[in-house]
């Protein structure tokens, strides 16, 4: 998979511009939108578990994809401020923390927003019929 963006200021398409990464989860399946790309997963279970799979998901997409740089956005308020440092984590999440604070390690520049779930393409598509 490549994924390239647009870089307005200079007419072409590039894997170096900053790319959002639309990331959410259900108590169905979790996903994520990533430039054209749009992946769904089936999962029952815990919402927040699946918030950050969903995250994780993504990241590693982009990743791979050679992306640099994320504006990374997502509808839990509770997992971007755990992500920040401004809330706590429960032991069964700290694997899922872990990991996605590995993969942003890996990305020279990200930013992290929360946004209303109505904003969030990757509702829809977390929330797909398995």
């Amino acid at each position: 998979m490549d994924v390239d963006c647009w870089c307005p200021s200079r007419s072409f398409y590039s894997r170096y511009c900053i790319m959002t990464l639309w990331f959410d989860g259900s108590h169905t399946g979790y996903g994520y939108v990533l430039g054209r790309e749009e992946r769904f997963f089936e999962r029952e279970g815990n919402t927040l578990e699946a918030e950050y799979l969903g995250l994780i998901a993504g990241l590693e997409a982009a990743r791979v994809s050679g992306v640099l740089s994320l504006d990374i956005a997502g509808d839990s308020r509770v997992l971007i401020d755990q992500i920040m440092g401004r809330s706590s984590i429960s032991e069964n999440l700290k694997p899922f923390h872990m990991r996605v604070i590995s993969l942003l390690d890996s990305f020279p520049g990200y930013k992290l927003r929360w946004i209303p779930g109505r904003e969030n393409p990757a509702d829809r598509v977390s929330r797909r019929k398995p």
